[in-house]
């Protein structure tokens, strides 16, 4: 179940994931850096204020586990329109002949974003596309995202052997969720190393598998890209992984063949990027925010910079 209403700036959504709910959004405009969105007291404040309006359990600042904020584009009509009133639907033009442009949107909706594009090319190149058949449409209603096929038989495959049959239902179900039918590819990786099929302590249901994963097949590179936009341990957990900082640290410093001083600088930069947003957290405003988050991140190197 889940709740779907308006507010005055925005729709509010109370939903499940992952575990737990997730509460938005604000939808309010951004001045400040674009580079770098953060999340303020009053945003928090504004959002529980509104779902306890609908609650009869009333939920405080206690019961948030993470933020996150982002910024999205919106097609503008005019100079002077009001965010809250401007269109969240994408828009496909073709200012000149041969190019196509998206503006708008939002990664939920991908997809037809996708297919209204290539619609768009396919239109305007007409019976040029004729000698290529099939090829002169779309098929991304047709196409199965990654992992998608065969995601039940693999369920059944690692719970019947191998270093995934003892895991409890909850972590099959997070892992089959989360990675559909490419369990099989983590399945692999602790065949080779059973220790990787152990959940990481106090955060299932995620297992060191899913690091090292991160690390080969997802691209990641830092440690927050593990924590934060890989396995969501950051957003999910109120201490956002420090409490394995260290471990986590070790295993990609393993699998990115860092240095010494590499390892050291990636956990301090996450440490330093945990910081920065309850510094900003702790403001009302996001001018304040904005400049608290930037004061404490602009010391810090790159942390996609290799020695």
């Amino acid at each position: 179940y889940g709740i779907l209403m308006r507010t005055e700036k925005s729709v509010l959504f109370v939903i499940p994931w992952l575990g737990r709910w997730l509460i938005g959004d604000t939808d309010t405009e951004w001045l400040e850096d674009k580079a770098a969105p953060v999340a303020t007291k009053a945003d928090v404040e504004y959002l529980l204020a509104k779902v306890n309006s609908v609650l009869s359990q009333k939920l405080t600042s206690d019961d948030v586990r993470g933020v996150i904020a982002g910024l999205r584009p919106l097609v503008q009509t005019s100079p002077d329109a009001d965010t809250t009133k401007l269109s969240r639907e994408h828009s496909v033009r073709s200012p000149i002949k041969g190019l196509h442009a998206i503006a708008g949107g939002k990664y939920t909706t991908y997809r037809i974003m996708a297919r209204d594009a290539v619609d768009s090319a396919i239109n305007e190149a007409g019976p040029d596309l004729d000698h290529f058949g099939a090829f002169a449409k779309n098929h991304t209603a047709d196409i199965p995202i990654f992992g998608a096929v065969g995601h039940e038989q693999a369920r059944t495959a690692i719970q019947r052997s191998g270093p995934f049959a003892g895991l409890s239902g909850q972590v099959l179900d997070h892992l089959i969720g989360r990675y559909g039918s490419a369990v099989q590819d983590l399945a692999a990786l602790a065949d080779s190393d059973p220790s990787l099929a152990e959940v990481i302590p106090g955060y299932e249901p995620y297992l060191w598998a899913e690091i090292v994963y991160a690390c080969r097949a997802e691209g990641a590179l830092t440690i927050r890209d593990v924590l934060e936009r890989r396995t969501r341990i950051a957003i999910c957990f109120a201490d956002g992984g420090e409490s394995v900082l260290d471990q986590v640290a070790d295993v990609m410093a393993t699998e990115l063949n860092w240095s010494a001083k590499q390892k050291v600088e990636q956990s301090h930069h996450y440490r330093s990027w945990r910081e920065a947003e309850q510094a900003a957290l702790a403001e009302s405003d996001d001018a304040a925010a904005g400049r608290a988050y930037a004061q404490l991140m602009s010391t810090l190197p790159d942390p996609y910079l290799r020695d």
